[in-house]
Parts: structure tokens; sequence; C-alpha cells
């Protein structure tokens, strides 16, 4: 999922969601798998365990500069759905990870 943003004050505030779920997922014990930048974005991708979802990838990406071609932040998960339980896990893990990103429920 990803957020447009028209003014810095919207993109400083999507970064600091971001940035503090970033943080609270690696006390949850999530581990950085990875940390690129690109001009003035940063995509963080991390591995760890929630529920019953196995393979479990979070991929947060924040901007710091308002950009005319690329006002965005987003986020997105990965993970293998072995039963009926994990389907729901994840699915609330979705419903988080969009409410980091664009600061509404969905």
């Amino acid at each position: 999922m990803t957020l447009s943003v028209q003014t810095q004050a919207e993109l400083d505030q999507a970064n600091q969601r971001i940035n503090a779920y970033n943080q609270e997922l690696l006390r949850q014990g999530f581990r950085e798998v990875s940390i690129s930048t690109i001009n003035s974005a940063e995509v963080s991708v991390l591995e760890g365990r929630f529920g019953r979802l196995k393979d479990l990838v979070v991929t947060l990406k924040t901007n710091q500069q308002l950009e005319e071609d690329k006002p965005e932040v987003s986020g997105g998960i990965h993970a293998s759905l072995s039963d009926p339980e994990a389907d729901k896990e994840f699915d609330d893990l979705y419903k988080k990870v969009v409410l980091v990103v664009t600061g509404r429920p969905l």
C-alpha cells in the first residue's frame, strides 16, 4: 500500500509513524534484512514472526523529501499461510501496516 502526500508536513507525519513501527517490530524480535537508500527514499526489509505466519517479510519505505514525481511512502507484507488462523493473522497484520502507512484504518 502507498500513501501519496501533498505537503512536507504530511510526509513528515507518515515517516514518523513508519519509523516508530519499524522500531516496534525490532523490539518484537524482527531483524532487519536490508536497508537501501535511493535518492531521498529509504526502504527497510524486516523478517520475523507474527503468530502462525511463516516466512514473514515486512517492507517499509519512507521518503525524506517531498518530490513531485514520487511524493509517497509505502509498506507491504509477505508471508506463507498454512491454515485459516494464519490467514486471519495476515489480515490483522495487513490492517496494522495500512494504518501505519496511511494513518487511517482499513
